[in-house]
């Protein structure tokens, strides 16, 4: 959670319960379904069901025409003390002048109306985006703002358990750690996923086999796989797994990007087991935040590798991923020639 002059989301929810309702609302970070989900809150603390067709006004971030929002929020509620209107998929104008335009219409919202800004969910730094951040600061003088950022795995784990067990079914810990694996922290694929898990599970349990059997591998666990295909050179594998991303669509640059991220676990876990240090404090001083199953694999690995082996590894990824953004070459060849080379490396 970024700490700046903005709102932890548990003081939200409870802001909420006790209908401390703001005049504005910030909604941004990685965290779609707890954004979806406060959107609905805001909705029904301030518009009453029946009301709803009068007093709720709901525009696309995509063009949004600063006039006509302005227009709805001088709108006066119908039967009712407040009226909402809520921005979806919102993003910052890209020009100055509109984003002072858009701070002039929030700067004078009438206290009969509350506006709410819910940015589409994604990974969010305030410290490379200045112009969000500033914006955001200045929101949150007149109103609140809230990140959504990543759960921590233990809650994500708690909140699928007890979703679980309503259902009578038992969620196994170590199935709920491959479901983080397999579907990463972001909770609304892993309550589908979940969800799926229990319609299908056997005995009443929830286990690591039915995980396997059920979940469809991500993007980055297939690339992983692949890395460890080409650490083990085992070449046939390894270029029918690299065919199989290609007709999936995954983009060389993505595939690059990962792989370079097998060797750099390597590469941190080498030096770390060189200190003495364990893969679980490792994992930690390093911010393997949710990922610590990556630094143990990693220690597994790495005895297998020397330093110039790793070093000349991460030159390899390097130079492919600059051809790759440079060169008139074909990215399937980039790739290829790529996982030959490490294998012969």
């Amino acid at each position: 959670m970024i700490i700046l002059a903005f709102v932890e989301f548990n003081d939200f929810f409870s802001d909420v319960k006790e209908n401390k309702i703001s005049n504005v609302y910030l909604f941004y970070g990685e965290e779609g379904y707890y954004i979806n989900g406060s959107v609905k809150q805001i909705i029904n603390a301030v518009v009453n069901g029946e009301s709803e067709v009068f007093n709720l006004n709901k525009f696309s971030g995509d063009n949004l025409s600063f006039d006509e929002l302005s227009a709805a929020l001088e709108q006066l509620p119908v039967f009712s003390e407040r009226k909402c209107v809520v921005v979806s998929d919102f993003c910052l104008p890209a020009k100055a002048d509109e984003v002072k335009a858009l701070l002039a219409v929030i700067n004078n919202i009438p206290t009969s109306s509350v506006l709410v800004l819910a940015m589409t969910p994604y990974e969010v730094n305030l410290k490379k985006e200045t112009k969000l951040k500033s914006f955001a600061q200045k929101v949150a003088k007149v109103g609140t703002v809230v990140c959504f950022d990543k759960l921590s795995p233990a809650f994500i784990k708690k909140t699928l358990a007890q979703k679980a067990k309503k259902r009578g079914v038992v969620l196994k810990n170590d199935a709920a750690d491959l479901l983080i694996q397999r579907c990463g922290l972001i909770l609304s694929p892993l309550l589908l996923e979940i969800e799926k898990q229990i319609n299908y599970c056997e005995n009443g349990e929830i286990t690591v086999k039915s995980v396997s059997e059920l979940t469809v591998k991500t993007t980055e666990e297939n690339v992983f796989n692949l890395g460890k295909l080409i650490l083990s050179k085992n070449s046939d594998a390894a270029f029918t797994l690299l065919q199989q991303l290609f007709i999936q669509k995954i983009t060389a640059i993505n595939i690059i990007s990962i792989l370079n991220m097998v060797y750099l676990d390597l590469y941190r876990a080498y030096f770390a087991k060189q200190q003495w240090v364990s893969y679980s404090d490792a994992a930690k001083e390093m911010g393997y935040w949710g990922k610590e199953f990556r630094m143990r694999y990693a220690y597994n690995d790495c005895a297998k590798f020397s330093k110039e082996r790793l070093s000349d590894s991460l030159q390899i990824l390097m130079k492919a991923d600059t051809a790759l953004k440079s060169s008139r070459l074909d990215d399937k060849i980039i790739v290829e020639k790529t996982l030959a080379k490490l294998m012969q490396n």
